[in-house]
Protein backbone atom coordinates (compact mmCIF):
# COMPACT_ATOMS: atom_id res chain seq x y z
CA UNK A 1 0.00 0.00 0.00
CA UNK A 2 0.98 3.36 -0.57
CA UNK A 3 2.20 5.43 1.67
CA UNK A 4 -0.86 8.45 2.01
CA UNK A 5 0.74 12.17 2.35
CA UNK A 6 -1.41 15.51 3.22
CA UNK A 7 -0.90 18.70 1.09
CA UNK A 8 -2.14 21.66 1.01
CA UNK A 9 -5.01 22.61 -1.47
CA UNK A 10 -4.97 26.25 -2.79
CA UNK A 11 -2.54 28.91 -2.57
CA UNK A 12 -2.87 31.08 0.90
CA UNK A 13 -0.96 33.83 2.79
CA UNK A 14 -0.48 35.25 6.49
CA UNK A 15 0.11 38.26 7.51
CA UNK A 16 1.18 39.38 11.00
CA UNK A 17 3.59 42.08 12.78
CA UNK A 18 5.07 41.62 15.68
CA UNK A 19 7.66 44.06 17.77
CA UNK A 20 7.75 46.70 14.21
CA UNK A 21 8.33 43.29 12.42
CA UNK A 22 6.28 42.44 8.98
CA UNK A 23 5.93 38.47 8.69
CA UNK A 24 4.17 36.99 5.91
CA UNK A 25 3.87 33.56 4.97
CA UNK A 26 2.80 31.78 1.74
CA UNK A 27 1.58 28.25 0.93
CA UNK A 28 1.27 26.98 -2.62
CA UNK A 29 0.71 23.41 -3.47
CA UNK A 30 3.12 22.15 -6.69
CA UNK A 31 3.91 19.25 -8.28
CA UNK A 32 7.65 20.03 -8.59
CA UNK A 33 11.07 21.20 -7.67
CA UNK A 34 11.08 23.41 -10.60
CA UNK A 35 7.66 24.70 -9.75
CA UNK A 36 8.50 25.55 -6.30
CA UNK A 37 11.61 28.02 -7.35
CA UNK A 38 9.26 29.59 -9.70
CA UNK A 39 7.15 30.53 -6.25
CA UNK A 40 9.99 31.31 -4.49
CA UNK A 41 11.03 33.72 -7.04
CA UNK A 42 7.78 35.15 -7.63
CA UNK A 43 7.85 36.08 -4.02
CA UNK A 44 11.33 37.18 -3.57
CA UNK A 45 10.45 39.42 -6.67
CA UNK A 46 7.00 40.68 -5.37
CA UNK A 47 8.76 41.25 -1.71
CA UNK A 48 11.91 42.30 -3.32
CA UNK A 49 12.54 44.74 0.10
CA UNK A 50 12.52 42.34 2.81
CA UNK A 51 15.47 41.65 4.81
CA UNK A 52 14.66 38.40 4.79
CA UNK A 53 12.98 35.73 2.26
CA UNK A 54 13.22 32.25 4.26
CA UNK A 55 11.56 29.08 2.61
CA UNK A 56 10.99 25.47 3.06
CA UNK A 57 9.64 22.48 1.34
CA UNK A 58 9.47 18.69 0.90
CA UNK A 59 8.44 16.58 -1.03
CA UNK A 60 7.87 12.96 -0.83
CA UNK A 61 7.75 9.49 -2.25
CA UNK A 62 10.08 7.47 -4.22
CA UNK A 63 12.54 10.16 -3.82
CA UNK A 64 12.39 12.74 -1.28
CA UNK A 65 13.39 16.33 -1.70
CA UNK A 66 13.62 18.54 1.12
CA UNK A 67 15.07 22.46 1.49
CA UNK A 68 15.36 25.32 3.11
CA UNK A 69 16.83 28.79 3.75
CA UNK A 70 17.77 31.40 6.11
CA UNK A 71 18.09 33.54 3.67
CA UNK A 72 20.89 35.61 6.30
CA UNK A 73 18.47 34.90 9.81
CA UNK A 74 21.41 33.00 11.88
CA UNK A 75 22.21 29.50 10.69
CA UNK A 76 19.12 26.61 11.10
CA UNK A 77 16.88 29.94 13.21
CA UNK A 78 14.37 30.11 10.43
CA UNK A 79 13.75 27.81 7.55
CA UNK A 80 14.95 24.83 9.22
CA UNK A 81 12.10 25.00 12.13
CA UNK A 82 9.85 25.33 9.29
CA UNK A 83 10.91 22.44 7.46
CA UNK A 84 10.67 20.49 10.98
CA UNK A 85 6.89 21.69 11.61
CA UNK A 86 5.65 20.53 7.93
CA UNK A 87 7.13 17.00 8.62
CA UNK A 88 5.92 16.79 11.69
CA UNK A 89 2.63 17.52 10.75
CA UNK A 90 2.78 14.89 8.07
CA UNK A 91 3.02 17.07 4.73
CA UNK A 92 4.74 15.38 1.86
CA UNK A 93 4.29 17.04 -0.78
CA UNK A 94 4.98 21.15 -1.27
CA UNK A 95 4.74 23.28 1.47
CA UNK A 96 6.51 26.69 1.08
CA UNK A 97 7.03 29.90 3.09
Amino acid sequence: MDKVYKTVLNHAMYEIEEKKSRFIASVKPVSTEEEAAEFIEELKSKYWDANHNVYAYYIGGKNIIQKFSDDGEPSGTAGLPVLEVIKKWGFGIWWLW
